[in-house]
């Protein structure tokens, strides 16, 4: 097996970022709200996929400064997408849940982003889509763990 060089995987980088570029773009036409940042995106889906999860796992997960993730969060619970709930068995923890509203947005886009990469991803079935979003998320995990 060949190594792959580094100005390869800096084309993956550059790659990736040129893709989510162009679907936050196309989300950014299909949500039904005031356009979002990239760290907000990031935040909804984050709460989406760690349902009920706190402020400091949040910050930890997608590598935030408490304090940049405490204000992306007062940004989303001030436009009425996140609301905090006190943790039923600790109530001086607070919970982070999608309103009705994200749930509904995020329905949509996720639908656009679907339309958009169909073309694309046309010869690949879904269980195929599954193992390797999981490979590279289990890869980028690992590198994110490394010194």
């Amino acid at each position: 097996m060949t190594s792959i060089t580094t100005d390869a995987r800096a084309d993956v980088a550059a790659l990736i970022s040129s893709i989510a570029r162009r679907i936050h773009d196309c989300e950014q036409t299909v949500a039904d709200v005031a356009p979002l940042s990239s760290l907000e995106v990031m935040v909804l889906r984050d709460i989406e996929r760690h349902r009920d999860t706190n402020a400091r796992d949040l910050a930890r997960r997608l590598s935030l400064r408490p304090s940049n993730a405490s204000t992306v969060i007062q940004s989303l619970c001030a436009r009425e997408l996140v609301h905090r709930v006190p943790d039923v068995h600790d109530g001086r923890v607070m919970r982070l849940q999608l309103t009705d509203a994200a749930v509904r947005s995020i329905a949509d886009v996720r639908t656009a982003s679907s339309r958009l990469l169909t073309p694309h991803l046309s010869g690949a079935n879904a269980q195929q889509l599954r193992a390797l979003l999981a490979e590279v998320e289990a890869s980028f995990e690992l590198a994110c763990q490394q010194p």
